[in-house]
């Protein structure tokens, strides 16, 4: 289980290295060059770390409750950034997404920042160490 968590949070950075970071929303829309007026998918646009965990997972980056699978990566990030959510916790009420969210929208953050705690996290699962 750990080796598909770290496959799914390293998607989740190679989704951030390939179309871009945001904070303040789930994603930025991105106009589509090659078909003026329109905007590219969500999967192709600008997202947050939580939004590009849920792409990795398969999960719709809009779904606002999470799916077992991305929960399981948001957990494993959660919990190597030393966030305080309670282990046991579900997400019923938010505070693992609101968490990560906190985190991803702070002051200063930047994209080479969430791409490298995505891969510490990926890699300290893989390593065997707790994330």
């Amino acid at each position: 289980m750990n080796t598909a968590i770290a496959a799914q949070l390293n998607a989740a950075a190679d989704h951030i290295t390939e179309h871009g970071w945001t904070t303040g929303d789930w994603h930025e829309p991105t106009i589509d060059h090659a078909n003026p007026g329109h905007y590219l998918p969500i999967n192709q646009s600008r997202l947050c770390a939580l939004a590009a965990i849920k792409i990795a997972c398969g999960q719709d980056a809009d779904d606002a409750e999470l799916t077992p699978a991305t929960r399981a990566a948001a957990r494993a990030f959660a919990d190597h950034l030393g966030l305080n959510v309670p282990a046991d916790h579900d997400d019923e009420d938010g505070a693992l997404t609101e968490a990560i969210g906190g985190w991803n929208d702070r002051d200063g953050q930047t994209r080479e920042q969430v791409i490298a705690a995505l891969r510490a996290a990926a890699g300290a699962l893989t390593a065997g160490s707790p994330a």
